[in-house]
């Protein structure tokens, strides 16, 4: 990289100036990483007067480092990719997010061979975090080969630099964005006519195969209705049993469409066993055995003697035999033969399925496995079925991880052939990874922790944690709040039993009001439940249902509603992403750090610095929908409402329980606790939107709240809400400092700040809500005690 030929030092500031108009037209007229990168390098080392640049990006997933590293003197960069050291120079620089300079007594532990620089190590080594509000984006690192003093002046010029850094670092990411979401929604257009297309196949093939037998149903029931009470007629047990039979086939047709749903949604995971395939297609082949019977068709088996078990879902393998058995017996003539074939082929095991039928034509092979695609007869008579039993047989071969394929000719038959591996390595192997997590402790700490931030964010006497066992056949508790150790250590559920197995197996949420009741569940509720209702989530590592959340006995003894189902979905989707992180081999400061926000939260909760009462996160999300903030945001908002004051755990001397005026010093303490609480949160919340409605939730509409004195609609509509039913709460619920109000008094307190504090139509939605709740609570008899506060509503 080429420099000047000036003095070595920080540029003038007419220089600087000429040099920034130089680096801004280059990043104007670029339009890839690469260049970018090498302009900002180009011109930091000239403007810095610096031997060495780094720009360090963050990967959100891995925690790890990807970026360049450039030298003065050396053309072009050099790509850069490591694990920082949490107690390394980049690690520092990382954790605190602040500006770090060591200089040259502190060479040694400056990290240069965390860079890896191929010229004198730095002597002078400065780092100083990219970010773009909230959102850490990365680093950049300027290093000095000879000793120099970190001056006011060199450490502005620096810091200015990073903000440029950070700005086009930005502009990069927005432009990626831009350009991912134009594809994503040119895929998803393309996905949408898809979907019509399938709808309207759907529709039309299942309507019409619907009522073929519907009506032959209808003939029949109403001939036997002519009829009744005749002893003349003597059809009865005929016209029954075709009744039956057409009732199974509108059976066979629900199925078929509801298990390809299931396939394509990602909710039918697999139940993995070791199976003998001679019992799997003895067990198929008495399915259909009706069928070959009525063909007079012979069925010839043979598996090699030297074919092992086969790990497989028993159900689903059982299912593409009955499928591809029933395909063969459709298209055999009578007094025909089909045969099954089973063999080692490699590593893998190979099926075939033969038949002796009309055979494909060559054309139509690429189609067989299409939805609703029909091979005519050899007659070109229109086959019986949906035209999903072949779709059905290779998403389910395809989620064992084989593959399968069909040979044909037309006059000799057909053979559908596929192979599957022996082991179902992927998620077994991620199952039995997860054992860390019940055994070692600080993992199991971890755990324990987990549960007790979910019961006390739900306001729950019980919670457990159910985890899949090394089979991946059953459920077991690993962790719990309010279970007995009797209870704990007994309880097993097998995947698709009870309330659990059945999330665990579809991997969707739910919701039970009443258990007594309930016509899918309906049971006798525990004697440890207090409440007959219940929530129940699915806990997702690496994109598999690995675990369940169950969640009883509400404090407030009513039941459970879809706010409480969204919030604990919401919860959940943390804790799983923070036990994710903590499946891959973490640090001790990983697990610190998570132990640490886990605590926090807790603490925050059981000191009431959060508000902890139904009432206000029910305000919460019932304002927000009257203001018609999209669901998943109401979902964001009502998670926010629990966790959002967590920072207020970093102040000394809790000045809000005071009724003293407030120094100086501990306003500004007050008024960083938003960004304490992104500090604190962010091993179990990194999503920038949360960050910012926590940081913006005490924000003024005239501009006068902190911590940026953003106004009016600068500030992001949950936060405005979030911060009205904040404060209305501090008002009816009190303070050691002030006596509690009327909901009366605490509204025309709001509507008093409203359009200087709070956001006008977020006080009418709220006033709204209250009035079509009708629970108001009554005037308080005690007169409120002065605050001490500057003028507005202190939450």
């Amino acid at each position: 990289m080429n420099g000047s030929d000036a003095p070595r030092g920080t540029a003038t500031p007419f220089r600087v100036l000429d040099r920034l108009g130089s680096l801004s037209f280059a990043l104007q007229a670029a339009t890839d990483p690469d260049t970018v990168f090498h302009a900002l390098a180009e011109h930091v080392l000239d403007i810095a007067g610096a031997d060495q640049f780094a720009l360090l990006l963050l990967n959100d997933e891995s925690g790890d480092l990807e970026g360049y590293a450039y030298e003065r003197d050396r053309a072009g960069g050099r790509r850069v990719l490591l694990v920082p050291d949490q107690d390394g120079f980049l690690g520092q620089v990382l954790r605190h997010e602040t500006f770090l300079a060591h200089e040259a007594s502190d060479a040694s532990r400056a990290g240069p061979d965390e860079i890896g620089w191929s010229g004198d190590a730095p002597a002078t080594l400065v780092g100083m975090p990219l970010r773009i509000g909230t959102t850490l984006l990365g680093l950049t690192v300027v290093g000095y080969r000879r000793a120099r003093p970190v001056t006011s002046r060199r450490r502005r010029t620096l810091l200015f630099l990073a903000d440029q850094i950070g700005m086009a670092v930005d502009r990069l990411r927005v432009r990626e964005e831009l350009h991912a979401s134009a594809r994503s929604l040119d895929e998803a257009r393309l996905a949408l006519r898809r979907m019509d297309q399938t709808k309207s196949d759907l529709i039309s093939v299942v309507s019409h195969e619907m009522r073929t037998p519907l009506t032959a149903i209808k003939a029949y029931t109403e001939s036997l209705l002519d009829n009744l009470g005749r002893p003349s007629f003597d059809m009865q047990e005929k016209f029954l049993s075709v009744i039956n039979e057409e009732a199974d086939r509108l059976t066979r047709m629900v199925n078929d469409v509801l298990d390809l749903s299931r396939m394509d949604s990602g909710r039918r995971r697999l139940r993995v066993e070791p199976l003998g395939i001679p019992a799997v297609v003895e067990d198929a082949r008495l399915t259909v055995e009706p069928t070959l019977q009525q063909k007079r068709l012979q069925l010839r088996v043979t598996v090699s003697d030297d074919l092992p078990p086969v790990e497989a879902d028993f159900d689903l393998l059982k299912q593409v035999f009955v499928n591809l058995l029933h395909n063969a017996a459709k298209f055999s003539p009578e007094d025909r033969e089909i045969f099954v074939r089973v063999a080692m082929h490699g590593d893998q095991a190979r099926f075939e399925v033969e038949d002796q039928g009309h055979g494909i034509p060559t054309e139509k092979l690429p189609h067989v496995f299409e939805r609703f695609y029909r091979v005519e007869d050899g007659g070109g008579a229109r086959t019986e079925g949906t035209g999903l039993g072949l779709a059905i047989v290779k998403s389910v071969v395809e989620l064992h991880g084989g593959a399968i394929h069909v040979e044909s000719e037309v006059g000799r038959g057909t053979r559908f052939v596929f192979e599957l591996p022996l082991h179902q390595h992927g998620f077994l192997r991620l199952i039995r990874s997860l054992e860390p997590l019940f055994v070692q402790p600080e993992r199991r700490n971890v755990l324990q922790q987990c549960v007790t931030m979910v019961a006390e964010v739900m306001d729950a006497g019980i919670v457990s944690f159910m985890f899949l066992d090394e089979t991946g056949t059953s459920l077991r508790v690993q962790a719990a709040h309010g279970l007995d150790p009797d209870t704990v250590a007994r309880t097993q559920v097998r995947v698709g039993d009870s309330i659990a197995g059945w999330v665990a197996h579809h991997g969707e949420p739910l919701l039970v009001r009443d258990i007594e009741s309930s016509r899918r569940f309906r049971k006798m509720s525990h004697p440890q439940y207090e409440t007959k209702s219940l929530l129940a989530a699915p806990i997702l590592i690496a994109g598999e249902t690995v675990g369940v959340v169950n969640v009883n006995n509400k404090s407030d003894g009513l039941p459970f509603d879809e706010d409480d189902l969204r919030l604990l979905v919401a919860i959940v989707a943390r804790v799983s992403a923070a036990l994710e992180r903590l499946h891959h081999q973490p640090t001790e400061a990983d697990i610190a750090a998570t132990l640490s926000s886990l605590r926090a939260v807790i603490r925050a909760r059981r000191q009431r610095l959060i508000p902890n009462t139904r009432r206000s996160f029910k305000l919460a999300t019932d304002v927000a929908r009257r203001l018609s903030l999209p669901e998943d945001e109401i979902a964001i908002l009502g998670y926010i409402a629990r966790v959002h004051d967590v920072g207020m755990l970093t102040l000394e001397n809790a000045p809000w329980c005071s009724s003293q005026v407030w120094s100086e010093r501990e306003r500004r303490d007050v008024e960083s606790h938003p960004q304490s609480s992104i500090r604190l949160l962010r091993p179990l919340e990194s999503a920038p939107k949360v960050h910012e409605i926590i940081l913006a939730h005490h924000e003024r509409m005239d501009g006068e709240g902190y911590p940026r004195g953003l106004r009016g609609e600068e500030i992001p509509l949950a936060a405005r809400i979030l911060a009205a039913v904040d404060a209305f709460e501090a008002l009816t619920a009190g303070r050691p400092y002030r006596d509690p109000v009327s909901d009366a008094e605490a509204l025309a307190e709001l509507r008093r700040a409203s359009g200087t504090q709070f956001d006008p139509n977020v006080v009418e939605a709220l006033a709204a809500a209250l009035d079509e709740a009708g629970d108001a609570r009554p005037p308080s008899t005690g007169a409120a005690r002065p605050t001490g506060r500057t003028e507005g509503v202190t939450p």
